[in-house]
């Protein structure tokens, strides 16, 4: 027992120790990781800290550089009005004016009047506001009345849009140098003016000359240049003139000096030159000076031309430095500009939004309302369709027994009945026979209101078909006394194509409502092709289109009442239903009718002369939609597709064609003894 304890805490042990040396290796890592991290942080800061003493160094340059500008030249701000808006520190020591004693004053209190500057003033303002730059030397007056000179620029600084809005000078003081330069120039003009002043190259040519030495030789600047200055002076010897000038010579020490000398030839009696004398004295010292007075002067020049483009590129970064500014500037206000627009702009959308959405709410709630109306509207016109062919089939049954049996009493086969009998028997008749037109009119506008009313294209024989209308509206036009005729005109052709049934339902109701209002005169359907002015005016007839004209001497209509009578229910006069009866459903029906077969129905009329009704029809229309094959579109199929009932009770009698027999009206009544419970004869 004692042995099993021992070897458990051994193997305990050793498992303590593994787990203690990984742990100690994982935390070696860790350190070594660690001093690394911190190697990494240490060497970032040192970065970090030479970059901030790199830039701390840079910005102490630059205020370096922007203090040495600031003490060695002269910055003036100025506005259009010439008005001064701002001058450094070095402005006010040069000129002994302090900064708020000559802000706001303006830039003429530093031009002198007396040195007449106010003319090109003017001008140098004139070009500043055109947006041209200007530099040069410039004569300006301190605060104690001293002449002080200006070298530098004038520049032109433009607004956000490009206007000139205010004017940088920037300046050096050259007054010191400018007056060195006038006494040096006053001692070169009083050299000139007593000695010769020539330069030469290292072989004696000359270079330069000025006008004293021209003079004193007697050559041009042009002609001494190039030329050998000993060569000159030799020349003139030999010619035994008098010469006077300079030489240089060398001494035994081999040292240099000057002799201003004057050579003059001596001749013999026979003008022979024998001897020359020449006198002169020493100027060593004086060319000397002038040799350093002409090192001077283009030491001078050299340090001037070295300051004018010192003073150009200190001109041009600072404009840089105010472009940029300025960019900023705008930079900035068109980011505020932009943010408020963005701004308004979510504001109007997000308004626009809440509007759409309302408005498509609106629409939604109104699509609903017309969705729930237009099936109202259907059920209603189904009920309308439904109702009016059940009226019509209950009409029909009693409305053809009074029509077959006033038939009968009227024709008086049996002679039982008086003269007035027959004649109430006859007005029965015709109510029936107007009351049936009343229903078929009804009906079909009906089908058209409901688009059920289609058309039948089908070939007819024009010459037959108008046989027939002359045969159903002679016996009328006999018995009212009225002429009747039907023409036709120009090349018609024999057979069209269009729906017979429509055609003849239009044509016998413009012909009735002719006859209907002509107590006397005439009546007659004119048959002809389109002219070309009836083409070019109508947007509808074309030349293949067949005109029927209705022309009656009636009563006429009235032109403020001719667009009424096409309208359904409407009449041109009230007292017109009175008289002759009717609805004012024809004239409607027949336009829709037209219109259906591709063509028009116009009219044409004088009131108390008459009215010409004119149907323009197409020759085999094309677009018109016929209707679908074993569809019927009669009276009877109206009522077949809306009741099953026996062919029996829908029986008419076309009393306009003049149908009758005898043996089928027998029949017809005694069928309808039996439906009214009469027992039938034998």
């Amino acid at each position: 027992m004692k042995l099993t304890l021992k070897s458990n805490a051994l193997t305990d042990r050793g498992v303590f120790e593994r787990i203690m040396e990984e742990k100690s290796q994982e935390l070696f890592g860790l350190n070594k990781r660690f001093l690394s991290l911190k190697s990494e942080l240490e060497e970032y800061q040192l970065k970090h800290e030479r970059l901030v003493d790199e830039l701390n160094e840079k910005k102490f340059q630059i205020s370096s550089q922007l203090d040495a500008f600031n003490k060695s030249n002269i910055t003036i701000e100025i506005n259009f009005d010439r008005i001064i808006l701002d001058v450094n520190d070095n402005f006010s020591k040069i000129f002994g004016y302090a900064k708020s004693e000559i802000i706001g004053k303006t830039y003429d209190t530093l031009i002198n009047d007396s040195s007449n500057q106010r003319e090109a003033q003017d001008l140098l303002w004139d070009s500043l506001r055109n947006g041209l730059s200007q530099e040069g030397e410039f004569l300006r007056l301190s605060k104690t009345g001293e002449d002080i000179w200006l070298s530098g620029s004038y520049s032109v600084i433009l607004d956000s849009e490009g206007t000139p809005c205010r004017v940088l000078k920037i300046a050096t003081d050259v007054t010191q140098s400018k007056n060195q330069l006038f006494k040096l120039n006053q001692q070169i003009d009083a050299v000139n003016c007593a000695a010769v002043v020539y330069e030469t190259d290292s072989m004696g040519n000359i270079t330069f000359s000025n006008d004293l030495f021209c003079e004193i030789s007697g050559y041009s600047s042009e002609e001494l240049i190039g030329q050998n200055y000993s060569d000159i002076m030799w020349q003139a010897i030999r010619l035994g003139e008098v010469w006077s000038g300079s030489i240089i010579n060398k001494s035994k020490t081999n040292s240099d000096y000057w002799l201003d000398i004057t050579i003059v030839p001596f001749k013999n009696t026979e003008g022979e030159i024998y001897k020359y004398v020449t006198i002169g004295s020493e100027t060593t010292r004086q060319k000397m000076l002038e040799i350093e007075l002409s090192i001077q002067t283009d030491k001078l020049q050299f340090q001037q031309e070295k300051l004018q483009i010192a003073n150009l590129e200190l001109h041009g970064n600072t404009l840089k430095l105010k472009q940029s500014e300025d960019r900023l500037k705008d930079q900035q206000q068109e980011l505020i500009k932009t943010n408020l627009d963005l701004s308004n702009s979510s504001k109007l959308l997000n308004e626009r939004n809440q509007t759409l959405n309302d408005k498509n709410q609106e629409l939604i709630r109104i699509s609903k309302e017309l969705f729930s109306k237009a099936e109202e509207l259907e059920l209603t016109s189904k009920y309308k369709s439904e109702f009016l062919a059940n009226i019509s089939h209950e009409l029909r049954t009693p409305l053809n027994s009074i029509i077959l049996l006033s038939q009968l009493l009227a024709e008086n086969t049996n002679d039982k009945l008086d003269n007035d009998q027959r004649d109430y028997a006859a007005v029965i008749n015709s109510s029936g026979h107007a009351l049936l037109k009343l229903m078929e009119e009804i009906l079909d506008f009906s089908k058209i209101e409901s688009g059920k009313f289609h058309v039948v294209l089908d070939t007819i024989d024009l010459e037959s078909w108008l046989n027939s209308m002359a045969n159903m509206f002679q016996p009328l036009a006999q018995k009212q006394g009225v002429g009747f005729s039907i023409e036709k005109i120009g090349n018609i052709p024999k057979n069209i194509i269009s729906d017979e049934g429509r055609l003849e339902q239009v044509i016998r109701s413009l012909v009735s409502n002719a006859f209907k209002f002509t107590e006397n005169g005439h009546v007659k359907i004119i048959v002809r092709l389109p002219n070309e002015k009836e083409i070019n005016d109508s947007n509808i007839i074309e030349s293949n289109f067949i005109i029927f004209e209705i022309i009656d001497s009636g009563i006429g209509i009235e032109k403020e009442k001719q667009a009424l009578i096409f309208e359904a229910f409407h009449q041109a006069d009230g007292s017109i239903q009175r008289k002759h009866g009717g609805i004012g459903l024809g004239l409607s029906i027949s336009q829709e009718i037209a219109q259906l077969l591709g063509g028009e129905l116009t009219l044409e009329s004088t009131f108390g002369e008459g009215s010409i009704f004119k149907l323009a029809i197409p020759n085999n229309p094309q677009g018109v939609i016929p209707k679908v094959s074993g569809q019927d579109t009669s009276l009877d199929s109206f009522e077949q597709n809306n009741n099953t009932t026996d062919d029996s009770n829908g029986a008419v009698l076309d009393h306009e064609k003049g149908e009758s027999s005898n043996t089928y009206f027998q029949s017809l009544l005694e069928q309808i003894k039996i439906d009214s419970g009469i027992k039938p004869s034998k």
